[in-house]
């Protein structure tokens, strides 16, 4: 309940709203309503005018329905006089109106105005024609009539004092400052969540920034001792000209040129995520229209979407694909640097959720430039969508460059990440040397851990049974999502409470990679963004 109530900062604006109700009610209620029922013989006179007056000016006028009602509603504070016209009766005064609505709205009612008809003289009267002495009834009648009319309009001249009623209207203005007020309450905690929301944000961010700063002044630093050193070792190298003296081995290098020359020939062309695989679609999903880009966009569902057609990995690749390859380059120099032991060793990659295959392309890339390719055994990619599995599986063997892949090294697993219990059966009679303590495992966890309904223990629970010997981990989530950290140390944390004194970490932290141009489908322009996300590498010795 604490955190959901407004601060004190927003008093002071709730003291000025409930004054400026106040202000508008005693404003818009300064005035009130004067109704009435009009009566002759106990029968309701209908079709009758009724004139307000104030100050000798007509404001209003109306004319009774058939109850012989009238109401006049919106009558400002003031002194007022009713006149009431109809044929067949006397005019009727009502004086001395007042309505003094102050912050209630008055109403001023005459239930029972009782009208009452002029009086005939005699001489209107004519004598029948017919010879009778006998006068008729109806004469008769009418004289008694008349006469019942003069005794009851002398004793109903003076009208029974106006009634006011006020609660009803009392209670509504209440009812409406509670629920404003109610409101008021609500909107407030809304605004405070959302400020210690973004803050929250805006503390991560800076810290996040403020590593990176801290590791681009480290990195800087041991650059400037490097060349500071190598500056100083260089004086005391002998002298150049006496290694260059050759004259006779003049033919030989030009011979040795040739060869190089030949085998640069049959050499393979290198993998290049950027030019051969993201240029390429890239430049393809350009040429559709605005519509199109958009209506594919919005079918990726920001990237978490399981993908099964060739224009969603086309889109995919064109909204997020220069942002990968920032964020994994960053990845991956990270696990490669100092790593010499790598290259003694046979390595297998394990892609979780692999999607396109996107991870592994860029890590093969990585090992190709450091020089790990002809340790590269087996590469296994897992994925709950089979299009996406054959995709990648192609990508790879298309793209190789320098690495001999036979057709048993790559395998393809269809298996959904989200579904309960363990996942032994993604690697029974797949894989025979899997479990060899020589090889060494790296495992891919790409914008995977922060999915909502991974399940994080089952993946943990197959690893320890199934990979014995030394395993990496890369465990990277973009900072678009929202729990990004979440999963990743949720991850993280089974391996510390298992593995107390085995476990090396060597990065977890937020991050943020170098700045690639990116294709903005909104506003259909090239723009320069860095992949910023959550990184956990750590090693473990199963």
């Amino acid at each position: 309940m604490r955190k959901n109530f407004p601060r004190l900062g927003h008093t002071i604006p709730m003291v000025k709203l409930i004054a400026v109700i106040l202000l508008l009610s005693s404003l818009s209620f300064s005035r009130g309503g004067i109704s009435g029922i009009l009566t002759y013989n106990g029968k309701p006179v209908n079709n009758a005018l009724i004139k307000l007056y104030s100050s000798g000016k007509l404001v209003k006028q109306k004319r009774t329905n058939y109850r012989g009602a009238f109401t006049f509603w919106n009558v400002k504070n003031g002194l007022y006089h009713i006149t009431i016209v109809k044929s067949g009766y006397k005019n009727y005064h009502i004086n001395n109106i007042v309505i003094d609505g102050v912050i209630m709205p008055t109403e001023v009612k005459y239930p029972n105005i009782i009208l009452s008809k002029p009086q005939i003289k005699s001489s209107q009267y004519r004598k029948p024609k017919s010879t009778n002495t006998i006068k008729p009834k109806i004469q008769i009648n009418d004289k008694r009539n008349q006469a019942r009319d003069r005794i009851k309009t002398k004793t109903t001249r003076s009208t029974s004092p106006p009634e006011h009623d006020n609660s009803q209207s009392g209670l509504y203005f209440y009812f409406f400052i509670i629920i404003l007020f109610i409101l008021y309450i609500k909107a407030a905690a809304k605004v405070t969540a959302k400020k210690t929301k973004k803050e929250a944000n805006r503390k991560a961010v800076a810290e996040a920034k403020a590593t990176i700063e801290a590791n681009a002044v480290v990195t800087k630093a041991k650059k400037e001792v490097k060349t500071a050193t190598k500056s100083k070792i260089k004086p005391s190298t002998p002298p150049k000209p006496k290694t260059k003296v050759k004259p006779k081995t003049k033919p030989k290098p030009a011979a040795k040129t040739k060869a190089k020359a030949k085998t640069s020939v049959q050499k393979k062309p290198s993998m290049n995520y950027m030019k051969n695989w993201y240029g390429k679609v890239l430049k393809g999903f350009r040429k559709l229209d605005y519509g199109r880009q958009y209506t594919l966009l919005r079918k990726l569902g920001s990237g978490r979407k399981v993908l099964t057609t060739k224009s969603e990995f086309n889109a995919y690749m064109a909204a997020y694909g220069s942002l990968h390859y920032s964020r994994y380059k960053f990845v991956f120099n990270k696990l490669l640097k100092g790593k010499t032991k790598l290259k003694k060793q046979n390595i297998s990659i394990v892609d979780w959720g692999c999607g396109m295959g996107i991870g592994t392309y860029i890590l093969l890339e990585e090992l190709e430039k450091a020089g790990f390719s002809k340790r590269v055994s087996s590469c296994i990619f897992i994925d709950a969508s089979k299009k996406a599995l054959t995709d990648a599986r192609n990508k790879i063997f298309n793209d190789k460059g320098s690495f001999n892949f036979n057709f048993l090294d790559l395998y393809t697993k269809n298996k959904d990440l989200k579904e309960d219990g363990e996942f032994d059966d993604i690697f029974k009679g797949v894989i025979k040397n899997i479990s060899n303590k020589r090889i060494v495992k790296i495992h891919i966890f790409g914008n995977l851990l922060d999915v909502p309904g991974i399940q994080i223990e089952s993946i943990y629970k197959t690893i320890i049974k199934t990979f014995k010997g030394e395993n990496y981990f890369v465990c990277s989530s973009p900072m678009s999502t929202g729990g990004a950290k979440d999963g990743i140390s949720k991850f993280l944390n089974y391996f510390k409470h298992k593995f107390e004194n085995k476990i090396v970490i060597e990065f977890d932290n937020y991050f943020s990679g170098e700045r690639v141009s990116y294709y903005s489908i909104r506003d259909q322009s090239i723009k320069k963004s860095s992949g910023d996300g959550y990184l956990a590498l750590f090693n473990v010795k199963i």
